[in-house]
């Protein structure tokens, strides 16, 4: 029969479930439960493909007439070929990427991320710059377009290595973002930062080959043994701290920022080692005292007691460890006529060591890597001392 609410209100309740289908649109059916409820029903078979049954609405809260409006269209999309529940959880999979933002997706990612504090505030200050304009942007309208174009924007007018790790923190954030999904529907089925690499974008950064040769090391050492030590009249301004700072990154091959924050209580004098706490890669690393970093430590311990301090290279002002010492290492510089950075002389000391015959395995630890591929990294070509 035609499914009226008329006729529908004349259905009665009895001992078992039953159905009434409507003859007037196809697949429609109204379910009268024991209970005396009654329900919508639609059963159709997606053009080349399963069977979907639907609950649309109970009666009277969804007439008769809404019903077979609803019914219709639902055979129409199954007669296409699509799937309603498909096409359901899309429209819900939308609503929800429309309420997830850079900023919102950034702040989850952070929440599972077990990241150091100098990384996530790195990765904030990235955001807050490079990103600053897409914050409030649904991730799922970030365009390879907007990428691409962004990219070559920040390329040309803050360097390729700035334009590179930015989007490197992207396109981590977005692939998080593709992880997520509603009913089993991806909220994102593409990364559009892809885009960089299948264009081909030009995003290499080349690779810092600078070491200290030979000579530039022994000029190094005069000028801390000889030059600034006994010349009565230097106007250098290189301080003892800044200098030992320096030394100890040049022959230990310790990161600077694991220098930095190094304690006495790290420094074992006797058994002549040197512990790297909260480092990059996560855990302790151990460091041989040579005669010359031991010299150097003691040297610094002079300069440390006079403030009383826990740090082995305390900051100026206040308690805690010192900042890289950009001042102290561009006088340096100066002095010498050698142009160097601190990571330099990691690089320097991985070079020399392998020149030395020290074994890549020895290396490695040295410089505390866990993936060869980046100590490789730090070994230039092949020197002679």
């Amino acid at each position: 029969m035609k499914l009226t609410d008329a006729k529908i209100n004349d259905l009665q309740a009895k001992d078992v479930d039953y159905r009434v289908k409507c003859t007037k649109t196809p697949g429609l059916s109204i379910k009268v439960m024991r209970s005396g409820r009654k329900s919508f029903i639609v059963d159709g078979r997606i053009k080349g493909g399963r069977t979907r049954r639907f609950t649309i609405g109970t009666h009277p809260s969804l007439s008769a007439s809404d019903a077979r409006e609803e019914a219709q269209h639902l055979m129409s999309m199954m007669q296409r070929g699509e799937d309603p529940k498909e096409v359901r959880l899309e429209r819900d999979a939308i609503k929800v990427m429309q309420s997830k933002t850079l900023a919102t997706t950034f702040e989850e990612f952070l929440s599972v991320r077990n990241l150091k504090p100098k990384t996530v505030k790195d990765y904030q200050g990235t955001l807050n710059t490079v990103f600053a304009a897409w914050l409030s942007k649904p991730i799922n309208k970030i365009t390879r377009k907007d990428v691409t174009d962004l990219f070559v924007d920040t390329r040309d007018n803050r360097g390729k290595a700035t334009a590179v790790k930015a989007f490197l923190i992207l396109s981590a954030i977005i692939n998080f973002a593709k992880a997520d999904d509603v009913g089993g529907v991806r909220l994102l089925t593409e990364n559009p930062v892809d885009v960089l690499k299948e264009k081909r974008v030009d995003r290499k950064v080349k690779r810092r080959e600078r070491y200290l040769d030979e000579a530039e090391i022994e000029k190094l050492m005069h000028f801390d043994i000889v030059e600034r030590t006994f010349d009565p009249n230097a106007t250098h301004g290189v301080s003892d701290q800044g200098m030992n700072y320096v030394m100890l990154v040049l022959f230990t091959g310790m990161r600077k920022s694991e220098v930095a924050n190094l304690k006495w209580e790290d420094v074992d004098f006797k058994k002549k080692t040197i512990v790297a706490r909260n480092t990059k890669n996560g855990s302790d690393h151990y460091v041989p005292m040579s005669k010359m970093i031991q010299w150097k430590l003691e040297a610094q311990k002079k300069v440390s007691d006079l403030k009383g301090s826990a740090w082995v290279f305390p900051r100026r002002l206040g308690d805690g460890p010192m900042t890289e010492p950009k001042s102290q290492l561009a006088r340096i510089c100066k002095e010498t006529g050698i142009k160097f950075r601190l990571h330099d002389l990691r690089r320097t000391f991985a070079t020399h060591a392998t020149s030395a015959g020290t074994s890549y395995e020895l290396i490695q630890k040295a410089l505390n890597h866990k993936s060869g591929s980046v100590t490789s990294s730090y070994i230039i070509g092949n020197i002679d001392i």
